[in-house]
């Protein structure tokens, strides 16, 4: 079993039918959304775009502290 399976399953919890519907769903979940490996070039791209997001954030935050006052 897998741990999107256990995951999904309770520790006291022994029905057979519902360990089976976990363990189907986790299987095609994963095989449905795999990570792939990326090149250093994407990954300083969303790196940056996080970085982005982030300071903008804290634009946001800075004008509404000042209009605020």
């Amino acid at each position: 079993m897998n741990a999107t399976a256990g995951s999904l399953i309770r520790a006291d919890d022994d029905d057979p039918a519902l360990r089976r519907e976990a363990m189907v769903y986790a299987a095609r979940r994963t095989a449905t959304w795999q990570r792939r490996p990326m090149s250093p070039g994407v990954s300083i791209l969303f790196w940056s775009l996080r970085a982005y997001v982030f300071f903008m954030l804290g634009v946001v935050a800075l004008v509404l502290l000042r209009l605020a006052h």
